[in-house]
C-alpha cells in the first residue's frame, strides 16, 4: 500500500476529506503491519493558541505586552515568508499555524491537501540541499 499523493486530490473541501481519510487508512495499514508511521508533517505547534494558553495561567499577565509584540512580529514574519514563497519556510509557517491554510481551527481556510503538498515540496528541497551539501568540495 502506498501513501496517498496529495496531487491526486482536488483542492476542495471534499478533496481534503478524501485525502485525510486515505491518509488515516494508510497509517492504519502501517500500524497493522508493525511498520513505523512517518508523522513528520503532523508535528505542529499552534502558535497563536500556545501564546493564549501561556497567558491564561495565573501570574503571567506581565507577559501580555511582550507576547502581543511577539504575535505582531510573527505576523510580519509570516507575511514576509509568503512573499518569499520558499517551500521550506512555507512548510514551517503552516506547521506553526501562522498561515490560515495551516490552522485546523480555521474551518473556512484550512487545507490539509495544500499542507501535504507544501510539506512534500519542502521535504524534496531539504533532500536536494542535503545532497548538494554532501557533494560539495571540501
Amino acid at each position: 500500500m502506498q501513501p496517498p499523493n496529495p496531487s491526486d486530490y482536488p483542492m476542495t473541501a471534499e478533496g481534503d476529506d478524501d485525502f485525510l481519510k486515505a491518509q488515516r487508512q494508510y497509517e492504519s495499514h502501517l500500524v497493522s503491519q508493525k511498520q513505523p508511521v512517518d508523522i513528520g508533517h503532523e508535528l505542529k505547534v499552534h502558535t497563536p493558541r500556545l501564546l493564549e494558553h501561556v497567558l491564561d495561567n495565573p501570574g503571567t499577565q506581565i507577559l501580555y505586552r511582550p507576547f502581543q509584540f511577539f504575535g505582531r512580529m510573527l505576523g510580519e514574519i509570516a507575511d514576509r515568508a509568503a512573499q518569499l514563497n520558499d517551500p521550506i519556510l512555507n512548510d514551517l509557517m503552516l506547521r506553526m499555524a501562522l498561515y490560515e491554510e495551516g490552522d485546523p481551527e480555521n474551518l473556512e481556510s484550512y487545507s490539509p491537501i495544500m499542507c501535504a503538498r507544501v510539506h512534500a515540496e519542502a521535504q524534496k528541497l531539504r533532500r536536494e540541499l542535503k545532497t548538494a551539501a554532501n557533494n560539495a568540495p571540501k
